[in-house]
């Protein structure tokens, strides 16, 4: 029935301060946008559509900004759509904690988690601990068996507090 995830949205406070985060400072790639970049100030892109969609009650058009981030290249890549909205307006905030019902981090996979660790925190994220060692269970391959797989890991949280997750498989 499911194909796979095409991607993942994070709503955000705003999208500025966002898209410099996850572009500036983890290298994310912007592959699309929409209501961004008119010169006279930040555009607006407004839908009836998308309100009746989002199951939203009291406004006849939703409007919001947003963008694409890529991580990766090819198959393999992930895309987060960065959205802030406007009307109606974003709202509420991420988990403070891991043990809530409901997505509560995205994991990113990097080569070498030391590396991407330090450079992460010399551009000023706060990490929640330093990469610990643990095991993970991995999806299996149509008839392979699931084996626990090393890994390392380290928390930290987005501007708004989303949190995000860099893991290495060793």
């Amino acid at each position: 029935m499911i194909n796979r995830i095409i991607h993942m949205n994070i709503v955000c406070s705003d999208l500025d301060k966002s898209l410099k985060f996850y572009r500036d400072v983890l290298g994310g790639h912007v592959v699309g946008e929409r209501g961004i970049g008119e010169r006279k100030g930040p555009g607006i892109s407004r839908s009836a559509e998308t309100a009746v969609g989002m199951g939203f009650t009291g406004t006849k058009t939703a409007e919001y900004r947003a963008c694409l981030i890529r991580f990766g290249r090819g198959k393999l890549d992930t895309v987060i759509d960065l959205l802030q909205w406007i009307a109606p307006p974003s709202t509420g905030k991420p988990y403070d904690t891991m043990n809530n019902v409901g997505i509560v981090r995205i994991a990113l996979e990097v080569e070498d988690i030391e590396k991407a660790y330090n450079d992460l925190k010399a551009k000023g994220v706060e990490f929640l601990s330093p990469p610990q060692r643990t095991e993970l269970f991995q999806s299996p391959a149509e008839g392979v068996t699931v084996k626990p797989t090393p890994i390392k890991f380290a928390m930290f949280k987005d501007p708004d507090g989303t949190a995000l997750e860099l893991v290495q498989f060793v």
